[in-house]
């Protein structure tokens, strides 16, 4: 509205005086402006009030690094299912922020309030507690919680990974495919990674079985007709052509003196044998020729039985 528009005659007041008034209105309304109005918060797109500045702003929650209690609360009017679901997100707080040990204590006390008929609950605080051991590399205490956990819920997947993660370590693999087993079904064999860690705790149990029973085999020698085929496809072998040899009658005497072809179980009986394709008894006559210290047929005994062995399919003696 212009200055003008007023009079002396209007208001019974000079003009100047007029201005006077009218600007004080008017930087009265600008100050209002600036220092009450503008630096009022603004509020988002929900109604909360917006921070000037971000590290004006404090969480609702306690850090997990403040020095003061983690999340303490007024406990006295709750029931104990409230104090130990207070406890474990007390602890998950601590977990969340690397102090597994803080955790712990925190799931022990979950535990310790909890009613026993509050399985499901019970079981998660276990589980929650193997989750912050296993952090710490305590296997054995990831294997108990986890246990306890699926004691109370037969189908937590979670405590079911866990421990056959557990059992892998300790070296337990039946019970860790057996577990892992049990996620496939549950999840209905969709889980493409519980499926790839069935296959590798069954190939890692499908050597350790193999390799016992390869252990535990008892040596069977192969057929006459496989042994002696093995033995003349070695054009220069020393003591099948020593047989042959035997055989043709083309054998100097000398190198045999009759009296110690009369050997009865050392390695003159063993060629025998070998002549008779009675190859079961040739391992025992070697043995009994090596047992002799001065024997002049250590080389030959050794590489007969040698040979032998390697037949019945053991390559380690």
């Amino acid at each position: 509205m212009a200055l003008s528009k007023y009079t002396t005659e209007d208001t019974g007041m000079p003009k100047w005086q007029i201005a006077l008034a009218v600007g004080g209105a008017l930087a009265a309304s600008a100050a209002l402006y600036f220092y009450v109005i503008k630096d009022t918060p603004k509020k988002g797109k929900h109604g909360k009030t917006k921070s000037k500045k971000a590290s004006d702003s404090v969480d609702s929650a306690t850090s997990p690094n403040s020095k003061d209690d983690l999340g303490a609360v007024d406990t006295a009017n709750m029931t104990p299912l409230e104090k130990a679901q207070a406890c474990k997100n007390k602890g998950n707080k601590y977990f969340k922020g690397g102090k597994f040990a803080e955790a712990i204590k925190c799931y022990d006390e979950a535990i310790e309030t909890c009613s026993p008929e509050n399985t499901v609950d019970l079981s998660t605080f276990y589980q929650n507690r193997a989750a912050a051991y296993e952090q710490l590399k305590n296997w054995e205490c990831v294997l108990r919680d986890c246990t306890a956990a699926l004691d109370l819920n037969g189908k937590y997947v979670k405590a079911l990974q866990r421990r056959a993660k557990a059992c892998e370590v300790l070296k337990d693999l039946e019970q860790a495919l057996e577990d892992l087993t049990a996620v496939c079904i549950v999840e209905s064999f969709q889980n493409q990674g519980t499926l790839v860690n069935v296959d590798r705790v069954l190939k890692e149990l499908g050597r350790i079985h193999a390799k016992e029973a390869m252990e535990k085999r008892e040596p069977v020698m192969p057929s006459k007709h496989f042994i002696k085929t093995f033995f003349e496809s070695f054009a220069e072998d020393p003591i099948f052509n020593s047989v042959d040899k035997e055989k043709e009658g083309d054998v100097d005497e000398v190198e045999h003196p009759p009296e110690k072809n009369i050997s009865n179980n050392g390695y003159l009986k063993a060629r025998q044998y070998l002549h008779e394709g009675k190859y079961g008894k040739i391992i025992d006559c070697c043995d009994n020729e090596l047992a002799n210290p001065l024997t002049p047929y250590k080389v030959e005994s050794l590489l007969l039985r040698a040979t032998l062995y390697q037949l019945r399919g053991e390559g380690k003696k």
